[in-house]
């Protein structure tokens, strides 16, 4: 089997891609057998991305290289996928609060 630059990572015998219903399915049967709530919370597939990005930018990991790998161009698409926890929010607050000190 020859495999292209361009061939899906995730993909049937075929070389055709997992459609939505396949990963929604598989998704959903994750989020069961761990115990959680996904309808509530309104949780699907593509909310990996806001929580691989958030828990990665989080950690202080180089945005530059989680949009190489998450696919984003610019970072205003990043910004709309983190959500920042209070530690980091505290860190700017205190931040601003030395500056007004001065």
């Amino acid at each position: 089997m020859r495999i292209a630059p361009d061939d899906f990572v995730f993909c049937y015998d075929s070389g055709l891609h997992f459609g939505e219903t396949w990963w929604r399915k598989r998704f959903c049967r994750a989020m069961d057998q761990a115990g959680i709530n996904w309808r509530s919370r309104n949780l699907t597939p593509h909310s990996s991305r806001h929580t691989t990005n958030t828990i990665v930018r989080n950690s202080g990991h180089d945005p530059a290289k989680i949009r190489a790998v998450l696919g984003w161009m610019d970072e205003t698409v990043q910004d709309t996928y983190t959500h920042w926890d209070l530690d980091n929010l505290k860190a700017w607050a205190d931040i601003v609060d030395e500056i007004w000190k001065k």
